[in-house]
């Protein structure tokens, strides 16, 4: 593997398993964990920074916010800084949970005994919920309602690249990080190119497809339901569905950002396509969110279709005012009764 070299035997005319170590995630403690030739590298600590400390060992330097440290670290009066707790470099699988008992840190995996219903899944806490609106347990991701290993938070890619969860697979993709495209290009399997929709001139509840050049109506902009503010799912602008945000699963080199699942540098495109966005501004309308790349209505309810509420405001006419204007509608029909005879 890439962390060394191991053993397999022939027993019996089969082979057993090869035992060569396996790469794990990348934590701060002054070894390579995931071997790929750099120690200690990436996004390690919840803040501040992975200070080595000698003798091959490092640590999170971490200060302390009002007292308060983040999970697995405990303040320290005297320096102010986050003091690593037993949980806070251990390496627990994905889904496990690390806690500490008698002083030790114990990975569990609390959903191995859960079974939930339909529409839920086994959460952070061991419980059954709804991912779209709750967190699921260390380095999965949800998708389609279901809490799911990420398999990038176990890959790396070269600086340019983006990591892609295709079917639980970690994929090194192109992206358009170092391309930076031009105003009126867009990015497409890591490559820039001109958008077909840049001289395509749709109404104001319209959207141009890029597959086709075409304008169609924006159901993101008709629905009365809204997909959530967690970001987790989109509305499509072809269904009017809440669909799972294709950036779930895209890990984008560090510097840049992922719209409609391909990743760009921080300089956004100076001209957009009616209907599209980077943010919401972008929409022009009161009350209009920027779903991933998309105009879409913000909605009343917390992420499912169904009933929607409105408020208007309605006049109320007073009765003395409604009885006035019938007089005077009766007077115009004989009026123009008498003119005709």
């Amino acid at each position: 593997t890439a962390c060394g070299t191991g053993r397999q035997s022939c027993i019996q005319g089969d082979w057993s398993t090869c035992d060569a170590p396996s790469p794990e995630a990348e934590v701060c403690n002054g070894r390579d964990d995931d071997c790929d030739g750099q120690i200690d590298n990436g996004s390690l600590c919840p803040s501040g920074k992975c200070v080595p400390k000698g003798g091959g060992k490092a640590v999170c330097e971490i200060v302390c916010k009002n007292g308060e440290c983040p999970s697995g670290y405990k303040c320290d009066k005297g320096s102010q800084l986050c003091i690593a707790g037993p949980c806070a470099n251990k390496k627990c699988k994905p889904g496990e949970v690390c806690s500490e008992k008698t002083g030790q840190a114990v990975c569990q995996d609390l959903c191995s005994k859960v079974q939930c219903p339909a529409g839920q899944t086994c959460g952070l806490s061991g419980k059954c919920i709804d991912c779209y609106k709750a967190e699921c347990p260390p380095q999965m991701l949800c998708l389609e309602g279901r809490c799911t290993i990420d398999p990038c938070k176990l890959k790396s890619c070269d600086k340019a690249q983006a990591c892609v969860n295709e079917k639980g697979k970690a994929v090194c993709k192109s992206t358009c990080v170092n391309s930076r495209c031009e105003a009126g290009e867009y990015c497409k399997a890591g490559s820039c190119k001109v958008d077909p929709c840049l001289k395509v001139t749709c109404d104001a509840d319209q959207v141009c497809d890029r597959d086709t050049a075409k304008c169609i109506k924006n159901q993101c902009l008709n629905s009365t339901f809204s997909c959530g503010n967690s970001g987790k799912l989109v509305c499509n602008p072809l269904s009017g569905a809440c669909v799972d945000n294709p950036c779930t699963g895209v890990t984008c080199p560090a510097g840049s950002y992922c719209s409609l699942g391909e990743c760009w540098d921080n300089s956004k495109p100076k001209t957009l396509p009616k209907g599209q966005c980077n943010e919401a501004k972008d929409c022009g309308t009161a009350g209009s969110l920027c779903q991933n790349g998309y105009c879409a209505t913000s909605g009343n309810d917390t992420g499912k279709k169904g009933c929607g509420c409105s408020s208007q405001t309605t006049t109320q006419w007073p009765p003395i005012l409604l009885l006035t204007l019938w007089f005077v509608l009766l007077f115009v029909r004989r009026f123009k009764g008498y003119i005709q005879s």
